[in-house]
């Protein structure tokens, strides 16, 4: 290990100074979070062989393997790294391995064993390196964020390579050989490109980044880009507004879009509501209740000890709605102290708590007034909250497990942490003002 870890430690050198070509402030980001990427990894690695045990993490691991072993037995096996996630199944069953069916067969599944199998040509499929490897994909991801967002806010730097790049659950969860990981790869360019485009120019680099990107994000978890989606749409209304040098058509255009929105809900309300006895087994509604489900049964079984009560949860519109605080809350601010049922859990309630005083400190210092005045006045806040918001709610609403939500909402974390670093900044700001 210690030989990758100079080697890698060499190319991220080479990365930084003849590919990005940084200043000294955001060389010394760089280098300081490459090197808590690292060691998160490694902790990571030990928890998982000393603490965790099997899980998901060594499922992909084992699985990729197994696949780079196949490749290895036949070349001509290469092509499962880029066929369809049934057709590798189908020749695995076919060589009388049946283990963890019904899951590799699913694309978002098989997306990282795809990527272990790749990394294990050079990592000797060892299980610390392929995870070093999976480290760098999200550190990738998590500084092109940062990327995206120090230009904007150029007097809160240091804010904001706190917020992307040194949270300890975002660092952490995104160091293991999980989904979770390239989803914060594949977020960190996406925002990159989008605001590159939107801000500055058309770059073919940057737009074929939303193309490779956004694709393995909607193969790996699509609700992230459904989440984002809303977010992106009002960034960019709001872009062209701010371009548009007639007034009239700059004071009507945004009321028109939201009346069109308005009218665009209501009906959608409308027939979903008429049409909800038959959606209980459509896929959206099966999705959340099957999740549900699924991790009601762990707690039964005793594997769960972190589930928390929703209450009765009505799949209806209006039943969503009804219950999206207690959800939204969920997310950003729960486990609470007296819920945690491990080290790793207190720890999670640890970070939830310093969310919850930043929150309200924020929501004090700028007041609520002033909290809602500097969303409208800084688009790019707006983007974050309606991301949060959205990506909350909808992995907040499947999963009622502390255990595993911790994992599955780091991707809107450093979004809520820029939030309310931004909504902090106005505030001074407008105090030093006065």
């Amino acid at each position: 290990m210690p030989v990758y870890l100079l080697i890698i430690s060499k190319c991220m050198q080479y990365y930084r100074l003849k590919v990005l070509h940084l200043s000294k402030e955001m060389a010394t980001y760089f280098t300081w979070a490459f090197r808590v990427k690292m060691l998160f990894a490694v902790i990571f690695v030990l928890l998982t062989q000393y603490f965790f045990g099997k899980g998901d993490t060594i499922m992909y691991y084992e699985e990729g393997v197994q696949l780079n072993k196949y490749i290895t037995e036949n070349p001509a096996n290469l092509k499962y790294l880029f066929a369809p996630a049934e057709d590798y199944w189908n020749y695995k069953m076919s060589k009388g391995n049946y283990e963890h069916e019904g899951y590799i067969e699913h694309e978002a599944n098989f997306m990282p064993m795809r990527i272990v199998a790749f990394f294990s040509f050079f990592t000797f499929r060892n299980f610390t390196i392929t995870t070093l490897f999976f480290s760098i994909l999200s550190f990738l991801g998590l500084w092109k964020l940062f990327e995206a967002f120090a230009p904007l806010y150029p007097n809160i730097k240091r804010n904001l390579a706190l917020a992307c790049l040194f949270i300890p659950s975002v660092v952490f969860w995104s160091s293991a050989i999980l989904k979770d990981t390239l989803c914060i790869m594949c977020i960190g360019f996406l925002i990159h490109g989008i605001f590159y485009l939107m801000f500055k120019k058309f770059s073919a680099k940057e737009f074929g980044y939303l193309v490779l990107f956004g694709t393995l994000l909607l193969i790996t978890k699509y609700y992230i880009a459904l989440a984002l989606l809303p977010a992106i749409f009002i960034l960019w209304i709001l872009k062209i507004r701010a371009s548009i040098t007639n007034m009239l058509i700059k004071q009507i255009l945004i009321p028109l879009v939201l009346v069109l929105i308005v009218i665009l809900v209501y009906a959608f309300t409308l027939q979903l509501e008429s049409k909800m006895e038959e959606m209980t087994t459509d896929v959206i509604s099966e999705t959340i209740a099957e999740k549900r489900k699924n991790f009601e049964g762990v707690q039964d079984r005793g594997e769960g000890r972190s589930f928390f009560e929703l209450g009765e949860v009505d799949l209806s519109l209006k039943g969503l709605l009804k219950i999206s605080p207690k959800v939204i809350n969920a997310v950003f601010f729960r486990p609470y102290f007296w819920e945690s049922s491990s080290p790793i859990m207190f720890l999670s309630a640890f970070e939830s708590t310093i969310f919850m005083l930043f929150f309200l400190y924020t929501l004090f210092r700028a007041g609520p007034v002033g909290f809602f005045i500097a969303l409208f006045k800084d688009k790019v806040l707006l983007f974050c909250l309606v991301f949060c918001l959205a990506f909350g709610f909808i992995v907040g609403i499947t999963t009622p497990n502390f255990g595993s939500l911790v994992r599955y909402k780091i991707p809107c974390i450093p979004f809520f942490c820029i939030l309310l670093i931004g909504i902090n900044a106005h505030a001074l700001f407008k105090k030093a003002g006065n």
